[in-house]
Formats: structure tokens, sequence, C-alpha cells
């Protein structure tokens, strides 16, 4: 039986391929015999494993033994892994990855890891036998099987050995671990992350009735805090929180000024407490807060309510800002004190002040009960103990004067005073404090108060306010935010008399006046009093402090805190706020709102609007009047209203009227919701997305139309929103089944406006551009949506109390014994039995960045003590469709506590991961070792890394080079594989490493593995692969490691496609230049609008290569308007009402966008932008022919209307990358993006192109790939194409044609025997034959390139066979064929030199010779410039090229060679024609004196002329596509296009002519041609007497 079970487990997979579960089960079940049941049982249940596995998966790690024994502080961990993304730019993401680990975190390293149990109806299986049955590591994944335990059998598998074998155990769900002793108390299996999320939801708020026994509070506990003898459950937030909470020690202020000090690189950000952020995480307050007091984020912070639920970095990895004065719960909330916090640690505080101290029982139990802390505590003991104590008596038994609570309320030195409580009671119903005393040594801040034995005391002057206080938990509150906001103003805490002297000289800090508080600079004027007299924030020279953060306001003497940057200019008392900047659709909407200019002048944006402005698309038609006479608001709706007056429902009389527009903006309200006076709304309530018009009375509270008549009372007391409505709520459908009155009629005019408004730029009121004919297909219903990934949650229950491992996870374990127990899986944040104690840590937030996007990184990052690596964490960084990722890891240290001896730091290497290439390290210290936590901010950008070798090194690396940290002047020694240490003197034991990885550094005796791509794993044992067809649309697959990718790889999609999958095609532009002067590159401008935000741009460049005019657009977003930039000229390319996927435009002159500066004088321009705006409607009305024009502010469309509708715009972009290193050969980079290139593009100097300016045009001369290669359309046929093409078809079908008619020809002629007497015979018969195979592969190269932009079968091959075959044979040819008819020229010269000494026979040899040997030499003299002849991809026009690689001597060898080859048969054809002609002439001469010498050169030239003909004829043919070739410039006219074109087909004229060239203007060849002829004839006749002489035979 257990070979059936090993084989039907072994098996399952397979069987599962074909039949579902509910067949195999229908299967089964007819089965009777014993056996065959027991068969079928075991089968079934297998299958019911299979099912739950492939649901539930949990590989626990950390598992080795022999390891944990060495660090047992954790062990069997599993990783929380989370992974969002939000879209940046294009299909462009940042993306945040947070990993993590949950373990078994034991208390102290001594722990035992016995006497766990093995689950009974688990398997235990091994290698050997899953190994006979052709089981991978996948299926060992899919099973939960722990990683060490997989990577063993990978080992296995690379090399079957008995020594390797070893036995595990095949869990049953829902058990997992080692021996299957682990298992979750849920209701269902599920994922990992899903079990996190499902315990962390079942976690409701506190309650007072809330067990409170059943679990511990989280304390940090790793250093001594006692607070009068008894230990204080410290919260790791309540370190170096301004206050002392232990009150004996004292230990948590310890050393904290060092913070207060601190100051930051100026590649940094300082957060208020004194930590350091990498400046790239700073957005200006509005991101993800990485400070750990969360003072980098300007924004609420509301999530802090539900961190009882949230397991993440927001909530465990930061503190509570010490100047809010809230209580840490201990979990990421923080509360005002006494208020309730979610887990109920705000009990801990109210037991604290409950301490009865040296109080009588009846006056102690009397102050808890008359001073309200029963409230939290004891409700129901107080109302008991007050049934059988009279309170009044209870109090007289008080002293005349005590302390109440007995401990102190405020660090350890703040005390609450009474006196005589008792004769107080009868006044008031909560007994507030009489005094508030504090220790004066503690606090020489306040001066205030007289002595009380060793305290200073002081009247607390609010006592009838405390008093009235209804509710007595506000009561405390309010006490304990007075003591607390009063008591900041001492010094701090751990600033003495003694040790101020220290800090004397430190340019950093300020010293309050009459104080010895010491604070930051950064905390001058930053809105918060930091010293009794607020001398702070009256600095006078904070503009002078260096902090490029700081906020100026216009007109200001006074740079604020950039934590005050949103109320700064308004305490500056200027109305020239940060806001956001005015959009054009605000300007003359009646609404006023004020800008001004850089000297602080204010102005409004209704300045210069009238009547013809005020009434346009945005104004039209929503609610409010914006012109002065209303006609914007004429006609709107069911408005019968005339012309000069609004409908108004009467604030008198609830009846509709048309109110005159005279009395609209008077400041007297004559219209209910105060319609008529709708400025105050607008400009106080009126946001982008909401408008805001209906006003209550009394609070001035605005509403929307919408929630008016909804049957919901927004405006109280007086319900104006409701009373005049008689149907609630109010339904607006034509087919409602009750009449409207005419007041609802009103109001659902009203609400249908408010649908329809258009709030942001919108171009429904311009055509559209192009005009397209034909309906395309919308493909962007395919594309993803912003709910893509939203997943419905499930409804899980769990069955243990889900506080019983605090902020960790219950885990129930079986024991030998049979017994289960709850334990905890705590994160790194906890440790303990039941994750009771807070953890010493690193927590980092590491943002990653690159350009390249085909990238992938590997990414150690080392936790270092004293030069050891004590943790690690590895990271795979796929860069793809990235704009930047932020990491969330966490560094435990490596003994608790932590030592502060030692000096710690972080050290992070990156490799390239395709090739495991070092590429540089990073070194970040952590300066304060005295927290709790330490939350490090990072920012590393990885693209164009250049390693910087140290030359002055004070390191000596014995093996190993030292190297200098890329972020810091400090040197390292970079050790070799296999070692480490400070020098690279300590051997590491990489033997366990794959020997396809790195090794590059151990901790705790286990070497550190990188893996390269095809690996993963700890010791890159484990291969990753790609499924088939994982990448669609010919997308690249990546195989990377399953803990960096959901799916274990990744998709590189081709420029046309996006997606995970490379599964959405972009959309697309073609966009046709029409008598434009081509620029080196384009930028097309895509803007995608809706009606809920501003337009988005997208930007995307591309470059334009030779002869092309045409070019192509993808895009990963959906866009209704395009505008394109050549040459610094602006042109409207696409206005479509709707998207489309695939647009076909051309732009001209009459596209082009008129710069302003030549529309508008100078006076004008000189104004402020939006004082600019009235003229530009100017513009547009006046000029009814003006498409657009563009501002250095905006660019504008003019409507069909002539109304001017701009959106903002930057004409001026930069698109320099900040480095060139990306471009060879003087290439210029330009990037789309600042910080998020989706595309890099290099401009190239003429004759240079590739993606990096790397390659040559003319490296093997012109060719027809380049000439043709852009007017080719893809997958079009013949008849489509472009007449360039069509052309170029029938010239190369026609050359084909007579080419090798001239060529049979001149074959049957040259075969003659006396054709061939001579040498020249020879050469041209040859040249002949070499005409017909270069006519044939012109043909060939013309109809293959035309392939290569077809979808034809074996489409990929055909580039290859056109670059490294067809194209050097045709340059063979045509060099050969050159030289042959050289060789006739030479060979005639000497014949008329040597004249009667010539010698036939010899001649024949030679030629025959020559003939062999000169096709060898051209072909060797080729071989250097093939070597570098590559085939380019480009991907952005999806179109192949056959180049050469740029080398200068290349490049000079090239140029040698062309004119070697064509400049040297051209000098010698014509030096021979000379000569012959010449020679001939005093040959005559010499014999016949009758006439002049040139007498006898013109009969030498007319006896000649067929040798003249042939050799001009060939030189002129030639000639043009030598000058193209070799003396044009490589520039994008059209002229030079057809130039090269001509050009390059007259080049081949000299082969397809041959016969016209050399045998008909001979006497010689044209007799053997008539022969041939004649004999021809001569054989047809007989032929045909013979045919006849057998035909009368026959009859």
């Amino acid at each position: 039986m257990h070979h059936i079970y090993l084989y039907l487990i072994v098996n399952i997979n397979k069987l599962t391929h074909y039949f579902s579960r509910e067949k195999i089960i229908l299967f089964l079940n007819p089965l009777s015999t014993k056996h065959t049941r027991m068969i079928s049982q075991i089968l079934l249940f297998v299958c019911i494993i299979h099912w739950t596995i492939i649901v539930c998966q949990l590989n626990t790690y950390n598992t080795d033994r022999n390891i944990i024994k060495s660090n047992q502080y954790q062990f069997d961990c599993l990783n929380y892994r989370i992974q969002s993304s939000k879209l940046v730019y294009q299909e462009l993401s940042d993306v945040l990855d947070m990993k993590i680990s949950y373990c078994f975190r034991p208390l102290t390293n001594t722990d035992q890891l016995t006497d766990i149990s093995m689950d009974s109806l688990s398997k235990k299986l091994s290698f050997e036998q899953i190994y006979m049955n052709d089981i991978t590591v996948h299926d060992l994944f899919s099973w939960s099987i722990a990683i060490e335990v997989v990577e063993r059998y990978q080992l296995y598998m690379n090399k079957p050995d008995a020594m390797l074998n070893e036995y595990f155990y095949n869990c049953t769900p829902p058990r997992f671990g080692l021996r299957c002793q682990y298992s979750f108390e849920l209701s269902q299996a599920l994922q990992f992350n899903e079990i996190v999320e499902a315990d962390f939801h079942s976690r409701t708020g506190y309650t007072k009735n809330s067990p409170k026994n059943q679990t511990r509070m989280s304390c940090y506990v790793l250093i001594k805090c006692h607070r009068y003898g008894r230990p204080w459950c410290l919260d790791w937030r309540e370190v170096c929180n301004g206050k002392i909470d232990c009150f004996d020690e004292a230990l948590d202020e310890k050393f904290c000024f060092d913070m207060e000090v601190n100051q930051c690189h100026d590649d940094q950000y300082r957060c208020h407490d004194g930590h350091c952020i990498s400046s790239d995480l700073w957005e200006d307050g509005t991101g993800e807060t990485e400070c750990l007091d969360r003072s980098d984020r300007l924004d609420d912070f509301n999530y802090t309510n539900s961190c009882v639920q949230d397991p993440t970095f927001r909530c465990e990895e930061h503190s509570c800002d010490p100047l809010s004065l809230a209580f840490p719960c201990g979990d990421g909330q923080c509360v005002l004190p006494f208020k309730e916090c979610n887990n109920g640690r705000h009990l801990l505080l109210l037991e604290s002040m409950e301490a009865k101290g040296n109080l009588a029982d009846r006056c102690w139990m009397a102050m808890i009960c008359g001073t309200g802390l029963t409230n939290e505590i004891s409700e129901d003991r107080c109302r008991q103990w007050l049934m059988n104590n009279s309170l009044n008596d209870s109090l007289a038994q008080c002293e005349q004067t005590f302390e109440f609570p007995t401990v102190p309320i405020h660090s350890n030195f703040v005390y609450l005073h009474y006196e005589n409580v008792h004769l107080k009671l009868s006044q008031n119903e909560i007994l507030p404090p009489d005094y508030i005393c504090y220790d004066e040594d503690q606090c020489d801040g306040i001066s205030i108060g007289s002595s009380n034995k060793s305290l200073m005391c002081f009247q607390h002057y609010e006592q009838e306010q405390l008093a009235t206080i209804p509710d007595k938990t506000q009561y405390w509150m309010y006490v304990m935010l007075f003591v607390q906001d009063l008591f900041q103003y001492c010094s701090k805490p751990y600033i003495t008399i003694n040790n101020k002297a220290k800090y004397n000289n430190q340019t950093s800090l300020y010293n309050c006046e009459n104080s010895l508080k010491l604070i930051s600079n950064s905390r001058l004027y930053d809105t918060i009093d930091d010293c009794l007299k607020s001398d702070d924030e009256y600095y006078e020279n904070s503009c002078q402090l260096q902090d490029r953060y700081r906020i100026n306001c216009y007109n200001s003497s006074m740079c604020w805190s950039p934590i005050a940057r949103k109320t700064a200019c308004m305490l500056s008392g200027s109305n020239c706020s940060l806001s956001s900047p005015i959009s054009f659709e605000g300007f003359c909407d009646g609404v006023k709102r004020i800008f001004c200019d850089v000297n602080g002048e204010e102005y409004d944006d209704e300045q210069g609007c009238d009547n013809q402005i005020c009434d346009n698309m945005y104004s039209r038609c929503d609610g409010y009047p914006s012109c002065s006479n209303g006609q914007d608001e004429y006609r709107c709706g069911s408005n019968v209203c005339p012309l000069g007056t609004q409908p108004c429902l009467s604030s008198i009389n609830h009846t509709m009227i048309c109110l005159s527009s005279d009395f609209i903006g008077d400041d007297r309200v004559n219209c209910i919701g105060a319609l008529d006076e709708g400025e105050f709304c607008q400009s106080h309530h009126h946001t982008e997305v909401m408008s805001s018009f209906f006003r209550c009375y009394q609070k001035h509270r605005c509403l929307q139309f919408s929630q008016l008549c909804d049957g919901i009372d927004d405006c109280l007391p007086g319900r104006e929103d409701e009373e005049f409505c008689k149907h609630t709520p109010l339904i607006c459908d034509k087919n409602s089944m009750h009449q409207l009155t005419d007041i609802e009629q009103y109001i659902c005019d009203l609400k249908t406006i408010e649908h329809k408004q258009v709030k942001f730029f919108s171009v429904y009121t311009s055509s559209n551009y192009p005009s397209l004919n034909q309906i395309i297909a919308n493909q962007f219903d395919k594309w993803p949506t912003q709910n893509n990934n939203n997943t419905k949650s499930r409804q899980v229950t769990t069955h243990s109390w889900p506080w019983h491992c605090n902020r960790g996870l219950t885990v129930r374990t079986k024991f030998k014994n049979n017994s289960d127990f709850f334990e905890c899986m705590c994160p790194p944040s906890y440790y303990g039995d039941r994750c009771q104690y807070q953890n010493e840590r690193v927590s980092m937030s590491l943002k990653l960045s690159s350009h390249d996007r085909e990238s992938i990184y590997a990414v150690v990052m080392n936790l270092i003590s004293n030069d050891n690596i004590e943790w690690f964490e590895q990271f795979t960084y796929i860069v793809k469709e990235t704009c930047t990722i932020k990491l969330h890891r966490y560094l435990l240290f490596p003994t608790r506590p932590k030592s502060t001896n030692d000096n710690y730091s972080i050290h992070i290497d990156v490799y390239d991961k395709t090739n495991l290439r070092y590429l540089g390290s990073w070194y970040f210290p952590i300066s304060f070792h005295f927290l709790p936590v330490n939350r490090l901010g990072l920012s590393m950008n990885l693209s164009n890394l250049e390693l910087h070798s140290s030359d002055q090194c004070p390191l000596q690396c014995i093996h190993g080079e030292c190297t200098k940290y890329m972020n810091r002047n400090k040197s390292f020694c970079l050790c070799e594989q296999g070692w480490s240490g400070v020098q690279c003197n300590v051997s590491i034991q990489c033997n366990s490493c794959s020997s396809a990885s790195l090794c590059i550094g151990s901790t705790n005796n286990h070497p550190i593995c990188v893996c390269p791509i095809n690996h993963h794993g700890p010791r890159c044992l484990l291969p990753s692969t790609c499924p088939i067809n994982a990448c669609q649309n010919n997308g690249r697959c990546l195989p990377v490691d399953i803990d960096s990718s959901k799916s274990g790889y990744a998709c590189l999609c081709p420029v046309q496609f996006f997606g995970e999958s490379c599964q959405y095609r972009k959309a697309r532009l073609d966009v046709t230049l029409t008598n434009i002067r081509i620029p080196p590159y384009l930028v097309a401008y895509f803007f995608t609008l809706s009606n809920t935000s501003q337009p988005i741009e997208t930007i995307v460049l591309r470059k334009i290569s030779f002869f092309q005019s045409t070019v192509t657009f993808h895009v990963a977003v959906q866009s209704q308007l395009v505008f394109i930039e050549a040459d610094r000229s602006f042109y409207l390319a696409s206005l479509q009402q709707t998207p489309k996927a695939h647009i076909t435009t051309s732009i001209s002159s009459k596209q082009r966008c008129e710069p302003v500066e030549h529309l508008l004088d100078s006076e004008i321009l000189s104004q402020m932008p939006y004082l600019r705006i009235p003229h530009f409607y100017s513009l547009c009305l006046n000029n009814h022919s003006l498409n657009c024009f563009v501002d250095k502010d905006y660019l504008c469309l003019c409507t069909n209307d002539h109304h001017a509708n701009c959106l903002a715009f930057n004409p001026e972009k930069n698109f320099q990358c900040p480095s060139n290193q990306l471009c060879k050969n003087d290439g210029q980079c330009l990037q789309d993006h600042t910080s998020c290139p989706s595309i890099k593009i290099c401009l190239c100097p003429d004759c240079f192109y590739g993606d990096r300016c790397q390659f040559y045009s003319k490296g093997m001369g012109t060719t027809l790939d380049e000439i043709l290669a852009y007017e080719i359309k893809s997958n079009q046929n013949i008849i489509k194409q472009p007449i360039v093409i069509q052309l170029s078809a029938v010239i190369t079908i026609l050359l084909l044609i007579v080419g090798i008619i001239n060529s049979i020809l001149s074959i049957l002629t040259f075969l003659r025997k006396a054709s061939r007497e001579v040498g020249c015979g020879i050469y041209l018969l040859v040249s002949c034959c070499t005409s017909v195979i270069i006519i044939l592969l012109l043909a060939v190269k013309f109809w293959l390139l035309f392939s290569s932009h077809q979808d034809v079968l074996g489409k990929k091959y055909i580039p290859i066979g056109n670059c490294f075959i067809i194209e050097p044979l045709l340059k063979v040819f045509l060099y050969y064929n050159n030289w042959l008819n050289t060789f006739v020229a030479i060979e005639r010269a000497i014949s008329v030199i040597q004249g009667v000494a010539f010698n036939k026979r010899t001649s024949r040899l030679i030629a025959i010779g020559t003939t062999i040997a000169t096709p060898v030499i051209i072909a060797g003299l080729l071989t250097p410039q093939l070597r570098y002849l590559y085939i380019f991809y480009d991907p952005i026009d999806d179109r192949h090229w056959c180049v050469v690689e740029y080398i200068k001597w290349i490049e000079t060898y090239r140029t040698s060679f062309v004119h070697i080859h064509y400049i040297g048969p051209i000098l010698i054809n014509i030096v021979t024609m000379i000569m012959i002609i010449t020679i001939t002439a005093h040959q005559k001469r010499r014999a016949h004196q009758k006439h002049t010498y040139y007498t006898y050169i013109k009969l030498q030239i007319e006896k000649h002329k067929h040798i003249l003909l042939s050799t001009l004829s060939v030189i002129l043919l030639t000639l043009p596509y030598l000058v193209i070739s070799s003396l044009l410039t490589c520039n994008r006219t059209s002229h030079v296009f057809w130039l090269s074109l001509i050009g390059y087909y007259l080049s081949f004229f000299p082969a397809a002519f041959v016969f016209f060239i050399y045998v008909i203007p001979s006497p010689l060849y044209r007799k053997e041609y008539k022969g041939l002829i004649l004999r021809f004839h001569k054989r047809l006749s007989a032929w045909k007497v013979n045919k006849r002489i057998k035909r009368y035979g026959q009859s």
C-alpha cells in the first residue's frame, strides 16, 4: 500500500490535468472490493490534498536546525509580502514592496526546539522515491515543503547519491512545517498573505467588556524602566519622546539630545525629531511618510485609528509626534491622554494613576470616584462603593493638602495637589486640582508659583472651567493636555546646567531666552512654541539658516519650517499663499481669486473680464451667474426668466421669481440658499472636483445641489435645504409618477447642471482633427482599469483568541505527548512566546530607481557591526515598468539588547543579475544606537553606475580591491569571491552556494549567495523557469526569484505593448510631416482629458532616421489631444472628442500653433501670466483663422465659437539627460521625463544611428535598406504601398527582365570563339555572368526587404539572410564587375602599346587567373567590415537594420575600400582610354605625317568611339552612387532621398545593360553577334526544312 500511495501522490498532477475533481469522485464511487475501495479512498484523499494545497501553500524557511542552534532568535519563518503600485507616467508606476517575516522568535537563544511531534495523517517520503517518480522542485513547492528541504532535493537531483538522500514529511493541510507540527486556526485554507490579513481583520477594537487578562501588552524591556520600584511597560515610541516615562532610571530620555544636535547632509531632509532621510523621499509633505515622527508628511493620519488591524510599516514603524501630546497605543495608533486605544493600552496609564500611595483607603477611593478615573477603570466598582459610603465623609478622611494621583502626571516631576476637597464637593460635581506642582530643578524654563516643600506650586487658574466639564473623561484629558502643553517649555530632561556647556559652540542650536533650553534651528518658525516666551517663533534671521526646505512667502522676510507649509503664508499676513495655481477654467467665472506677482502685489482673476468672455464653455449653465447681466445662465434648463434676470426661490414667500441682475452680488440675500450671493460658497468651499453653491443660513455651510431635497436635513436647525420640497427624496426623472412643482423643477435643473458642468479642460467645443472617415476599432475596452486589481475579501473565521499573540499570529503546535498548544509567530518588531516584547531593529525604506528598462539588479542589504555582517536581506530589482520601487525591510541585531559599544551601519551591494557583475556599494551609518528602532529612509539611483577605485586607499586589501562607496568619500575592501573581512583576509566556506552563483560574504557561518537570473533560493540551487507562452505579443520572459515576482517571471514587452504579460496594445499615432523641414527628433504631447481632474500630460520622444517622413508614436494612455513639437514649433496633430486606439494624421504649416509673441505686443507679454488670459480671448475673437497658439505658460485652442481654451503648458521643457554616458560618438541624450523616463533617445551626428549612436550608416555604403525601409508600410500589399515603393518594385522587375535578356545575349556573343581570342572576351564573358547574378541579387534583396515588413513565414530569418548573405554578395559582385570592366580597359591599352608584340595566349591566361583571384581578394578585403556587421532591431519602429558598428579605423578602412573599388576603376578607365587614343595617334603621326597630331587624335576618337562610349557609360552610371556613398552628408531632405534612390538604381544599369554597353558599340562584337543571329537563322531554316521533309515523308 505504501507504493500505491506514493504512486498516486506523485502522479496526481497528471490525473487532475485530464479529470475534474467531481469526475474522479464519480469514477471511484462504484468500486466495491476491499482493496479497490481502499485505493479509492487513498486517491480521493490525495485529490483533496492536491486541491487544498493549490489554495494553501506554506513554504517555511530558516528551518535548518544546525544553523538555528548557533542563532536561535528566529526559526520556521513565513513571509508576508505586499506589493502595491501607483501609476506615475504612461505604463510606469511607483511600486511599494514590503516584506514582513513571521517567525518563532523565542525570548532567549537557549529555548529548546525539541518535543515536537509529526502529524499522524502526514506521510514520510524520501528523495529517492520521489526522484524515481519524476517529481520536480516545483511540485515540492506546491506541497508546502520547507525551502531548505527543496534545495537539498535539487542538490540530490543534480547528483543522485545515497549520501544526499533524506526523508521529509508531506503534510496534510492545514498542517505545515518540517514535521507537520503547525497549523493555523482558520475556517478555510488560505495563502499566507490572506492568513495574516484575516487574522488582523478579526481583531476588533477595545470595549469595556473586552477580556483584560487574555493578552499581554507589548513592552520594550531591553532597557531598565521602573516607576517607584515597579516595572513599567514602556512602549518603544516613548523613548526620546520629550518626557521621562521611566521615573526611576530616566533611561528612556538618555542620549536623546544627540538627535536635537544632529545635522543632515545636503542630499538629505531633516525630520523634525533629528532623523535624516534621503531628499528623494521628501515629496513636499504629500507622499508616504518615512520620518520616524511622521514629520515629512503634512496630511492627517486618520489611518492610525485602524492600526489595530494593520500589520504594515506605516503603523509599526512610526512614533507619535511629541508635539501632538499624544499617548502611544503600542501599535501605531496615537490618542489624546485618557482616550481609548483600540488595543486597550490606555488602561496602563489609567491603572498607573490609580496607585494608592500613602492615601487613606476611603480618601483614595473617594478621589477615584470623585475625579472620574473610574469611568475607565472600574465604573461598576465605584457605583457599588458609593452605595455604601458617603463621598463627602470619605473625602473628609483626606489630609488638608495631598497629592492625587499619587504618581507624577507628566514626566517624573509634575504633580497635582488638592486642598480641603471635602469643603468643595457641594460646589463642584468634579474635583479639579487646586495646585500644579513641579520640581524646579527639572524645569528651569518655568518660573511661576511658590515653593511648597521641595516643589514649586502654582494655582490652576482654570478650575472653574474644569468644574463645568460634563464628561469626566474629557476633564482628565483637558488636565493632561494643559499640563503637557505648559511643561513642554521646560529644558529637555537630559539637559542640565552641568552638561549644557559642551553645546554652547553648536551653531545648529538655538538658546531660548532666559532659559537653559536648547533647541535645534530646525524648530525655529515651525508654528510651535518651544520656548516659554515664544522667541523661537520671532527669530529674525530665519532665512539665513541655509535650509533649502524652508518656506519663503511673497514679500516676507520670514522663512518657515517645512512642517508649517500649509499655514506659513497665511501667518505671514499674505493672501498670496502657496496654494495650487488658478486653472484657466476658473478665470472670468464671477468668483474672485487672489494671485500675486513677484513683488507681492495682489490681483484677482476677474480683472479684464467682459460679457464676451464671461459666457464661456466653463461658466455656461453652471448655476452661478458669471456675467453681470446673467447671460451665461440664460435659457439653461427650464429657465424662462428674461435676459438680465435670474431664477430665484424667494427667501420671503418661498415662491419662484425672476430676480434682476442688479440684486445679484449686492451682499443682501434675496434667494433661499443665498444663490444670488454665491461668491461666498464659491470662494470658500469650491474645489476643482466639487462645486458648492447653496448656503445654509446659520452655520454658513455650503451644499451641493445634489444635497437639496434628498430627505436629509443638512441645514440645521433651519432645514432650508428640505423645507420647500413637496416630495422627499426628490426624484428628478422624466418618468416619475408625481408631477413636479415649479420649485422642484428648479431644483432638478440645478442638479442636472451640477451633473453636466464642465469642471476641467475640455475640447467639446472644438472640431475633430483629423476627421476619421471610418470607425476605428476601439481597443481600450481591453485595457486595465483602476479597479482591475480589486478582489473580494473572504469571510474567514478564526478559532483562536485574536489577541493571544499580540501583534503576532496564533499557531497550534503538536507535541510528542499528543498535546496541542498555541504558539506565536512574531513579526520582526516583536519576540517572546506571546510576541509580548518589542524588538530592537532597523526598519529601512529603500527607494530604488533606474532608467534602464531591461536591467535586473541583485540588491544585497547588509547590517554591519564592527565590519561583520550581522543580518542581510536580498532583493531582485526588475526595472521593467517601474519608475521607482520602495522596499520596506527589517534588519535585526544579533543580540538582545544590542551592543551599544558597536558601530552599526548599512552596507548595500548591487550586482547585475544577468551576469553577476559587481556594480557598486553604498554606505549608510546608523547614528542613534540608543534608539530601539532606527528608521532609515534611503534612496539609490542605479542608472549609469561607474565604479570608483580608490588610488590612495588607507586599507590593505589582501584578497580584494580597494573601492570607494558610491555615496560617500569612504573606502572599503571589495573582496574576491570566498573572502571577507576588513582586509579580505577571512576565508569563507562557499561550498553550499551553487557553482553558478556568487559568494560575497557570510553571516552566522552561513554564506551569502547571489543568484544568477535563472536560479533562486538561499543557496541558488533552485531553477527559475518561464511557463510556456508566459509573455504575449513577442514579449521576452525573464525567470526570476519567486520572492521578487508573484508569478516567478517578468515580461519585457515590445514598445507597442504593455502589461504584466504584454497583453495590452498601446495606442498608436502615425504622424506624417508635410512640407516641413524634417528635424532630428519630434516631441509628442498627449493630453488625457476627463471631468474629474486636470489634463494629464504624457510626453513621447521619437528621433527621425534618414529618409523618414512618417513617425509612429506608441503610448500607454488614452488621449483626446495631441500636439507635436518640431524644431521648437508646435503643431496640432490630433483632436478627438473620444480617444481612439489608432490615428493616422499629418502636420503642416496649417496646423502650426502660432507663438503668442507674434500676436501680442511686448507690453502685454511682460505682464503676469494670469493677466494675459483676457487677451487670449481677444486673439480668437478677432482672428477666426487662428486654430491654436502657444504662450510660455499656456497652450491654447480657438474653439468653434471663437473663444480661447487653454491648458497649462511649459514649452521650454528641458529634455537633456543628467548624464550623456548612454550615447556614443558625440550623440546627445534626451529623455521624456525628468525622474521617470519611459524612453531615452540619442540624437546622433550625421550618418550615425542606433539606440546609442553606435552604428555607422555608411559602413556598407548606401544600401537599399536605409533608403526604402521607412517607406514600406507594414503588413500592406504592394498595391497599398506608397508610390516610391511601387516605382521601386517596377524598376526592380524591369531591371531583372532587361538584365537577364541582356546578359543572355551577351553571353551567347562572348561564347563565340572569335570573341574570346584575347583576354577581353573572357573578362566580358565573366562580366555578363556576374551581371546576371547582380540583377538576381538586387531582385532578391528588394523582395526580402519588402517581405521583412510583412507577416510571412520565417520573417525573423529574413533580416539575417538579407544582411549577412545578400548584401555582402551584392557588394562583392558589384566591385568584381567594376574590376572586370577595368581589366578590359587595361588589356586594350596594353594591346595598343605592344602592337604586333601583343601575345593573345598570354592575355587569355592572365584573364583566367585574374577572374579567379579577383573575387577572392575582394571578399577577403571585405571581411574586416563583415566582422563588425550587426542586425540592429529598432523596437520603436519595429524595423531591422543591417549596420556596421562604428570604429574609427573601420570607417577609414571603409572609405579607402570604396574609393579603391569605385574611384580606382573609374580613374583607370579614364587613363587607359586616354592612353589608347594618344598612343595610337602618335603611332599614326609617325607613320603618316600628312595631318597634324590633333587630327589624328580626332580620327582615333572616331575609331575607338565604342571603347569611349562603353567607358563613359560605366563612369556616368556609377558616379552618382559614388557621390551619395562617399561625398554627400546623411541629411533627411527629400531631394537627397530621390538622389540616393536614383543613384542606387543607376549603379545597377551597367550590369543590366551590358549588351548595349559592350556588344552593340563594338564592331568586332557586333559582327560576332550578327554572325550568331545568322547562324541562328540558318539553323532555324534547316530545322523548318527538316520538319517539312519529315511531314512529306510521312504522307
